[in-house]
């Protein structure tokens, strides 16, 4: 998810039956379904109070700029943004599929991933 859709991520697109968040507004205009696994779903239950799921005094957070750069800088993290931890998470996946993918076949599996 991109931070914008984070940011303004109200109660009403949390969908406690289908385990699910149905974001409306989209980098490519169509709206989408993002699955939650149990762990999410246990976090946002317990969080859950008030219209937005990240707010401040009943308000949608509207920007973490400054508070990131200010955790980053506490931690000693230079040159990271929101943006740098959600490529490295696609990177890191990209990869950690390639892995199983050929550990398949080194194994002797006979089916390709779909």
């Amino acid at each position: 998810m991109r931070k914008q859709a984070l940011l303004t991520l109200s109660w009403t697109q949390f969908n406690r039956d289908t385990q699910s968040l149905r974001l409306h507004k989209t980098k490519s205009g169509k709206p989408r379904t993002v699955p939650l696994n149990q762990i999410a779903l246990s976090e946002l239950q317990r969080c859950r109070n008030g219209r937005f799921v990240f707010q401040i005094e009943g308000r949608a957070i509207r920007d973490i700029k400054h508070s990131f750069a200010s955790v980053c800088r506490l931690a000693g993290i230079v040159d990271c943004t929101p943006h740098t931890l959600r490529r490295t998470f696609f990177v890191v996946l990209f990869y950690y599929i390639e892995y199983l993918v050929v550990l398949g076949f080194s194994a002797g599996r006979e089916k390709q991933c779909k």
